[in-house]
């Protein structure tokens, strides 16, 4: 069984007909195609999912590969071995660190995998790199979703040119950063959230932190949420997902002034001005949305906002397309993929001397404390003349 290692990938969804593309403009070598099935296990409460686990046995080639993923976004750690039986291997040491004998006893098949797999690995800037093109379906009980993404796994070496070698890619196809795995997508189906606007968890903030990894795991969170309601908002309007995608670009800039005086570089303005361009693009959509839930409310005798209505309601669809088209756009694509390049590996991290290392390697707990006795100084000092 291999220990618990990072996997480092990125996830793009696409189009099928980009998968051609792709593999013609990605660097050379000898191509795979296999045809993978892929159980998917949990208990009946959720308890993996609860502990951001997914837990799957793969078959292809005639192997069956058992797999543990944990956690989210751009590394988890992985655990995988080989399966002579046919069931789950339940004595894995991360599966008893997390489940109970009986709720392991539990874990029972909720959902399958199906897709057709184009593998390739190569060398491209002093790395290597695995890319993997699925096309199939996820299906949990009566529910299908079709599977069109292109993976980019780093075999070995830097992530520099993981990322270099998804700018290039996305220049020939339009290629949408996506950090939910096939679990996050058969989950979805089960629970019927797999359309649904993505509201905000907590980031996951363990214990021993550096105020550099606590800045890390906090935007990683908050680009999980933007790419998640921009992937909603390109398949169909919805108000609730221009609302909860506005609240993702809203907790990434707070964050990144909040983390200034740690992660702060040249890169760190682009960033921040793009988040203001994606901002602003459904800013309106969501002024007009609240307008009117605000007209709906009011109960003014002799009030009639009817003949107002038919022009609110162009203004709003007219809106709610600037909405979509943003998170539809190259500008859209390129700021995910960027802001999560310098959040993994922008200059901030290795910037500036012993001063700039000591607040990046300072407890997150201490920053934190530093970071709100500053803005109640600021906020006592702006409430000065108030009795």
């Amino acid at each position: 069984m291999s220990t618990g290692e990072d996997e480092i990938e990125l996830k793009f969804l696409c189009e099928p007909a980009d998968i051609v593309a792709v593999l013609a403009a990605a660097p050379s070598g000898e191509t795979q195609e296999r045809l993978l099935v892929s159980t998917y296990y949990d208990t009946p409460q959720g308890d993996l999912r609860a502990k951001r686990i997914s837990l799957r046995i793969r078959e292809g080639g005639g192997k069956r590969v058992q797999t543990l993923k944990r956690g989210d976004g751009f590394a988890r750690e992985e655990y995988e071995q080989a399966l002579e039986g046919d069931g789950l291997d339940l004595e894995v040491p991360v599966l008893k660190e997390v489940l109970a004998p009986a709720r392991r006893r539990k874990l029972a098949p909720i959902f399958t995998v199906r897709v057709r797999r184009l593998q390739r690995t190569f060398e491209s800037g002093g790395a290597w790199v695995e890319l993997a093109a699925d096309e199939g379906e996820v299906q949990a009980g009566a529910r299908t979703r079709r599977v069109s993404e292109v993976e980019l796994e780093l075999k070995s070496g830097a992530c520099g040119p993981l990322f270099d070698l998804a700018r290039q890619l996305s220049k020939i196809a339009p290629l949408y950063l996506s950090f939910d795995g096939k679990a996050s997508q058969g989950q979805g189906l089960i629970d019927g959230t797999d359309r649904a606007p993505r509201r905000h968890d907590k980031a996951p903030l363990a214990r021993g932190l550096t105020a550099a990894g606590a800045f890390q795991a906090i935007a990683r969170n908050c680009l999980v949420q933007i790419a998640a309601n921009g992937a909603v908002l390109r398949e169909a309007d919805s108000v609730e997902a221009v609302h909860q995608l506005r609240v993702a670009v809203r907790r990434l800039r707070s964050a990144i002034s909040t983390f200034a005086k740690v992660a702060d570089d040249e890169a760190a303005q682009t960033i921040k001005a793009e988040l203001k361009w994606l901002a602003g693009a459904c800013d309106e959509a969501r002024d007009l949305d609240v307008f009117v839930q605000a007209a709906k409310a009011l109960d003014l005798p002799g009030l009639d906002l009817a003949p107002l209505e038919p022009l609110v309601e162009a203004a709003r669809a007219r809106a709610h397309a600037k909405a979509c088209a943003a998170v539809a756009s190259g500008r859209f694509r390129e700021l995910v993929l960027e802001a999560t390049a310098w959040v993994e590996t922008g200059a901030w991290l290795t910037a500036g001397g012993k001063a700039s290392a000591k607040r990046r390697d300072a407890p997150a707990e201490r920053f934190a404390a530093k970071a709100l006795d500053r803005r109640r100084r600021a906020l006592v000092k702006l409430g000065g003349d108030l009795k």
